[in-house]
């Protein structure tokens, strides 16, 4: 290396190398100066190896015992294979560090024992390095054909196996008949988590019979679209605390337990923390009359916590009049198939008879119309969400659920029946998500009068309804006399109102209804919070108006205004000057009326 007054650092033989033409006497000889070139960097990489490898070994991170690193890689491993990881091989870095980092490594058999099929040859190499350490096995991948033989040696090792997850992908199917045979061909004594899912109906496989004592420590199963041809080909045993369980609606030949088999079976669980089922529900109701009195589901599991049932609404009605559940349950339900009002009606009440948790007021109510649900035969559905307990009052923070997939019935007529059967006079809180069918009439019908109200959010979803419900009080709207006439909200504990990213119907429309029903509000009422968030067809000039309507109302905007009529990238439906001289004409009639209340 040249140095300040141009002289080299290096030995005379590189010199003879790196200068050998300098005065252009002597003409190099290419083939020998090579090899002799090449035989010198390899010294000098071996060398400055050896020094790099003593400089590491005197500094702190290469001083670390193992004890300490191996801590370090798990929790480098933990999150690097994180759900949102985009690279979840990205923790064999730590292992390159430096020499001693690498020994360690190689060392801590527990680094490896998490087996990941992001490549067949990463695979193998896990596998040899746990050496007879428990294995963690995740088989969710995409192009997992090419670890097919990957999979099958290590289903070969089932003594080895501490947690087993598989799961196809759309691009892929699975021949989950040899995988089940293979897992019941001999026993898993340290298995403690089975997770198996299918995709698709398209081909079905039947669960065979796991041996007795098949896997004694096993704490979760997971089964997912599997026939299930009886209960007692499953690994059930005293130390499950969670099964999931959901056969699929479309599988031939369903086979379902008896009363007196599923609670025989639960019995054997006295651990059970958390269970969901679909479709193995008792349907048949001459069953349950071979039971003398209703199951106390407490003494059964007396550690669950939280239920989960997906069925028709003849099952659901049928175990809801021979079960009494825990009062310390998260409970949610979800209806499969075509039913009545009088069915979903008579089910809801049949529920709150044998759960003294809905005989109590609810605190706060939630509709999604496209909830995206966890449930593998759900998908989007409408999810309502009750919460009874005064301290929860967001949004999914709930105690009950119920979901729907493509009802027969209309929106008003679930909540209506809900109104029905649950006492919603005590409701303190309402959130309405990706709503765009609770209508006006809807409103007023099912939520008029709630005197403890004080809270109504919206987001993603059109409130105008809400809002022309809102206004339309019995003395401004309702004709005097008239007994068919439905009367308006009456919130007089509201507060607080959430908007956001929420449409305001015609530019300047759902504000003025908004208005006027601010100014209909008795000056008694609370000081009302009003949030505006990412809303469409509503201004500046509408929120200024509003802020200057009442000191008790405050109003906060975010300053975002949007119109789709404006839109030049949209094509708006083209009005008539008549329509809109007409629409004008309402909504001074209600601009009146209000002012006349």
């Amino acid at each position: 290396m040249p140095t300040g007054g141009g002289t080299r650092l290096w030995p005379p033989t590189t010199t003879t190398y790196t200068d050998h033409n300098a005065d252009g006497s002597k003409m190099p000889e290419p083939a020998r100066d090579v090899v002799q070139i090449r035989r010198r960097i390899l010294e000098l990489e071996n060398e400055l190896y050896a020094w790099k490898t003593r400089h590491n070994s005197l500094i702190l991170p290469g001083r670390l015992p193992a004890d300490v690193l191996f801590q370090i890689f798990r929790y480098v491993v933990a999150a690097c294979m994180g759900e949102w990881c985009q690279k979840p091989l990205s923790w064999i870095h730590v292992t390159h560090v430096c020499s001693h980092w690498r020994l360690v490594a190689l060392e801590c058999v527990a680094l490896w024992s998490q087996v990941s099929f992001f490549h067949p040859g990463c695979t193998k190499a896990m596998l040899q390095r746990s050496r007879d350490a428990p294995l963690s096995v995740s088989f969710v991948r995409k192009e997992s054909y090419r670890h097919n033989e990957m999979l099958e040696n290590i289903l070969a090792q089932i003594q080895r196996l501490r947690s087993l997850e598989i799961k196809e992908d759309d691009g892929n199917r699975l021949a989950f008949g040899s995988i089940l045979a293979k897992l019941t061909k001999a026993t898993a004594p340290i298995l403690e988590d089975l997770s198996l899912t299918k995709v698709t109906d398209r081909y079905e496989y039947e669960i065979p019979v796991f041996p007795e004592g098949w896997a004694p420590s096993l704490r979760r199963l997971v089964l997912t679209r599997f026939r299930i041809p009886s209960w007692s080909n499953l690994p059930l045993g005293p130390s499950l605390t969670t099964v999931d369980l959901h056969q699929s609606p479309l599988n031939r030949g369903i086979a379902r337990p008896t009363p007196v088999l599923f609670f025989g079976v639960l019995r054997r669980m006295p651990l059970l923390r958390s269970l969901s089922i679909t479709s193995l529900l008792p349907v048949k109701g001459s069953g349950y009359k071979e039971l003398d009195t209703p199951i106390q589901l407490c003494s059964l599991c007396p550690a669950l916590r939280r239920l989960y049932l997906c069925d028709s609404a003849r099952a659901l009605n049928n175990l809801a009049k021979s079960v009494h559940f825990p009062k310390r349950l998260q409970f949610m339900i979800a209806f499969k198939g075509d039913f009545t009002y009088v069915a979903l009606s008579t089910c809801i009440d049949h529920l709150r008879g044998a759960w003294e948790v809905l005989q109590t007021g609810v605190q706060a109510l939630t509709s999604d119309e496209c909830h995206t649900h966890w449930h593998p035969f759900l998908g989007r559905g409408h999810q309502f969400t009750f919460s009874f307990d005064p301290e929860k009052l967001g949004g999914y923070d709930s105690d009950f659920s119920v979901t729907f997939k493509d009802p027969d019935l209309s929106t008003g007529e679930i909540v209506l029946a809900f109104r029905t059967a649950l006492d919603l006079s005590s409701l303190q809180a309402i959130h309405i998500h990706r709503s765009t069918s609770m209508t006006t009439s809807t409103w007023k019908r099912v939520f008029s009068n709630l005197q403890a109200l004080h809270t109504a959010g919206f987001w993603c979803s059109d409130v105008s309804s809400f809002v022309r419900a809102l206004h339309d009080t019995t003395a401004g709207r309702v004709n005097a006399g008239d007994s068919t006439s439905v009367p308006g909200l009456g919130f007089p504990a509201l507060r607080a109102m959430d908007f956001q990213e929420s449409e305001w119907a015609l530019k300047g429309a759902s504000y003025r209804f908004l208005r006027a029903a601010v100014n209909a509000w008795p000056s008694s009422r609370p000081p009302t919070r009003l949030d505006i968030l990412m809303c469409i067809n509503i201004c500046k000039e509408d929120v200024k108006i509003l802020q200057e309507l009442s000191p008790k109302l405050q109003v906060d905007w975010d300053d975002h205004a949007y119109y789709p009529s404006e839109d030049p990238d949209l094509h708006p439906k083209i009005v008539s000057s008549e329509d809109e001289e007409d629409e004008e004409d309402d909504w001074e009639e209600d601009e009146e009326d209000s002012s006349s209340d």
